[in-house]
């Protein structure tokens, strides 16, 4: 019998996920979505998150599911759990 192992982009989340950030943080995403390999995101660094990247956080966890690539969060900081809350987008980062 062989088993398979999945492989998994593991993503660690700036501790200032602003504006900034877009960018860079864009590509690493583009770039995660084209392995079509399953998710991990560690949010447990930031201690800032602006709508600039949780708007780009949110179109690539829309895109994800259209492509039925599966996303988990390791840990979420106190500060990025607020401000998901805040701008009513919790539901989308379960």
């Amino acid at each position: 019998m062989v088993k398979f192992m999945t492989e998994v982009k593991k993503i660690e989340m700036p501790g200032s996920a602003d504006i900034t950030m877009v960018a860079v943080f864009h590509e690493t995403l583009k770039e995660a979505l084209n392995a079509g390999v399953p998710i991990s995101f560690n949010a447990a660094a930031v201690t800032r998150a602006d709508t600039a990247f949780l708007q780009l956080l949110t179109s690539f966890i829309i895109e994800a599911s259209t492509r039925k690539i599966s996303i988990t969060w390791e840990s979420m900081s106190e500060a990025f759990e607020q401000s998901i809350k805040l701008l009513g987008l919790s539901e989308r980062f379960k």
